[in-house]
C-alpha cells in the first residue's frame, strides 16, 4: 500500500472485495504522544499491526505512508481510526439478518433484566456500550398515537409487551406509579424508549 492509492483501493487491499466481508470502525484519541507501533500494540495486541493503522489513517496528514514505520510519532490529541472484524463478518444477508435479530432480542432481555435488578439507567452509556457489540440504539420521546396503554405502546415500538423506557427515575423503565395498563397520556412524566435501530 502506498500514499498514491485511493481510500477505496486501500480498503479493497486490506479487507478484500467479498460482499460478505464486514468490519467496524472506531476511533481513539491518544492523551499523550505515542507511535504507530505503540498504538498497534495497545489496540490490536501486537505492534506489527502498525502497517494497518498507518494505511487506515494515511490521509489524515500525520505522516507520509511511504516513509512511515512503527516508530512514527502520533501527537497527543490526534484522532486515530481503527478497524475491527465485525461479528457478522463472512455471513450472507439472510444469516446476518437472523443473527442480528437474535442479538437485538437478547439485548432487550438484558435491558429488562437490568431494570428488574434496579441498575441505574444511563441512556448515553447504554448506547455506547451496545454500540461496541454492533447494536445501535436510539433514545427518543414516544408518540403514543392510538396506543391506549403502556402495554400497547410497547407493542407499537418493540413488537412485544416489554415496558417502554422512562428517563426520570434512573433505575426505572417507566414513570413512578405507572404500569402496563397506564394510559400513556396520563403518565405524570415523559416516557422515552431506548430502541434498536436497523
Amino acid at each position: 500500500m502506498t500514499d498514491a492509492m485511493s481510500f477505496s483501493q486501500m480498503t479493497d487491499a486490506i479487507v478484500g472485495t467479498s460482499p460478505d466481508t464486514r468490519f467496524v470502525s472506531a476511533t481513539v484519541t491518544p492523551d499523550a504522544d505515542t507511535t504507530l507501533g505503540e498504538l498497534a500494540k495497545s489496540q490490536y495486541g501486537d505492534k506489527r499491526f502498525w502497517r494497518l493503522l498507518a494505511a487506515i489513517n494515511k490521509d489524515r496528514g500525520y505522516f507520509n505512508l511511504d516513509s512511515a514505520g512503527p516508530d512514527t510519532r502520533i501527537p497527543a490529541g490526534k484522532l486515530i481510526e481503527l478497524w475491527r472484524v465485525s461479528v457478522y463478518n463472512g455471513m450472507d444477508v439472510v444469516t446476518r439478518t437472523k443473527v442480528a435479530g437474535a442479538n437485538i432480542a437478547a439485548a432487550y432481555d438484558e435491558l429488562l433484566a437490568r431494570a428488574a435488578h434496579g441498575d441505574s439507567f444511563n441512556p448515553n452509556g447504554l448506547m455506547d456500550e451496545f454500540q461496541k457489540r454492533e447494536i445501535t440504539f436510539g433514545y427518543s420521546e414516544v408518540s403514543a398515537g392510538d396506543a391506549r396503554t403502556i402495554r400497547e405502546l410497547s407493542l407499537k415500538y418493540f413488537g412485544s409487551q416489554v415496558l417502554a423506557a422512562g428517563d426520570l427515575d434512573e433505575s426505572r423503565r417507566i414513570p413512578p406509579g405507572a404500569g402496563e395498563d397506564t394510559n400513556p397520556d396520563q403518565a405524570k412524566e415523559t416516557i422515552h424508549v431506548l430502541q434498536a435501530i436497523g
